[in-house]
């Protein structure tokens, strides 16, 4: 039975009081996200990454295909970057436990494959993103031969205008598909089929006429007429950014760069993004959604080193310290302990009083990006 104490400093969390008041140097919080990645995992007993965990009803969701997919890099950077097997092993078991996770024509279900039976376009692209880096690791053919039978159900399913209509989550077009398209360029350097990066290009052009002159991109919320989370914004800049670097089309990076400066210039004070926002850049959330802002700290990092502006490092920094401020490093709650938010405060309306796998992924994303200059060995360029 939880003490009064407990239960009041469960309330104080609910409430979005937050305990640190100052970062603790990367590495500490680097660890504290490892330990939370690591329970999210042996939920599912080491098969997979759990969706996450939902604080209100303090259980954690099951296996999620689209995360523990493009989580796949992220833990072959961690063996890259530390020399712990543990990470590599996890990433190759998942690789191949994945394989299970797609219909026969090679799309991936969406969530509980026992209880969906529907495959979606982001969540097939961000799959790939795994059996590609899990091929280019060891060789493989088995990871290439999945990731190019996803990729050619992506294909068939595509309109000649480049935009994917069916097969879509909520049934909405969205351009965060940019990040499917960036898989497919990952996947066509490694394979011999044009038709992958033809496909990329005829989507990230219809992307390209979705973004406005500010930055702002219609068709970035999960629903029609929703304004886009932060976290949207980031997957179609930084999937721009990837993909401007696969191909070296200008056109790709000047709008990764323009959504980048934007939300630049809309950066709070104290480091944090709006949870939301809406057209001409509007604010629409006050809290702030802790995954967009790990997603731009990241691609601040990596913008700084592309265009050598010190400007572009400040915000990442930035960014990442108020991240670092949100993450509980000391509570008797274990299952909280290291992770990140989906929104602070908690209550925000970003996956409300969870903790989202992919914040605690894209944090540790980050967290890498800014040591990467201290590895001694080369990590994937890519992260998923």
């Amino acid at each position: 039975m939880e003490s009064k104490r407990e239960t009041l400093r469960f309330l104080r969390i609910l409430r979005g009081d937050v305990p640190n008041t100052s970062r603790r140097g990367w590495n500490i919080h680097l660890e504290g996200a490892l330990s939370w990645l690591n329970l999210a995992i042996a939920s599912t007993r080491g098969i997979g990454l759990s969706k996450g965990f939902d604080l209100l009803r303090r259980k954690w969701h099951p296996l999620y295909p689209e995360i523990t997919g493009y989580t796949i890099p992220t833990l072959l950077n961690l063996y890259l970057m530390t020399g712990n097997s543990h990470w590599e092993a996890l990433a190759l078991k998942w690789a191949k436990n994945l394989l299970q996770y797609r219909s026969i024509e090679g799309g991936i279900y969406y969530w509980d494959h026992q209880k969906s039976h529907y495959p979606v376009i982001f969540d097939t692209g961000q799959v790939i993103f795994g059996w590609v880096a899990a091929y280019c690791h060891t060789g493989n053919p088995l990871f290439l031969e999945a990731a190019e039978q996803s990729a050619d159900w992506l294909v068939h399913q595509q309109r000649e205008d480049g935009v994917w209509v069916n097969h879509q989550h909520l049934n909405y077009p969205k351009v965060i598909d940019a990040r499917v398209d960036w898989a497919l360029l990952e996947l066509h350097k490694v394979s011999s089929k044009p038709v992958y990066q033809q496909a990329a290009l005829r989507n990230l052009n219809w992307v390209l006429q979705n973004q406005h002159p500010d930055g702002w991109f219609s068709y970035c919320g999960f629903r029609r007429f929703e304004a886009p989370f932060t976290h949207t914004l980031a997957y179609t800049a930084e999937a721009l950014f990837y993909s401007a670097k696969i191909t070296d089309d200008e056109q790709f990076m000047e709008a990764a760069r323009k959504t980048a400066d934007a939300l630049m210039h809309f950066q709070r004070p104290d480091g944090s993004l709006a949870g939301a926002f809406g057209k001409h850049w509007k604010e629409a959330e006050k809290s702030t959604c802790l995954t967009g802002n790990a997603q731009m700290s990241k691609l601040w990092i990596e913008m700084s080193k592309e265009f050598h502006a010190s400007e572009y490092k400040v915000a990442a920094e930035k960014s990442l310290e108020f991240l670092c401020k949100t993450q509980i490093l000391e509570t008797n709650f274990c299952e909280i302990l290291g992770g990140i938010a989906g929104s602070y405060p908690i209550y925000g309306k970003y996956e409300r009083f969870k903790y989202p796998a992919w914040a605690c992924k894209f944090f540790i994303d980050a967290l890498l990006a800014v040591q990467k200059d201290n590895a001694t060995r080369e990590l994937l360029f890519y992260s998923g």
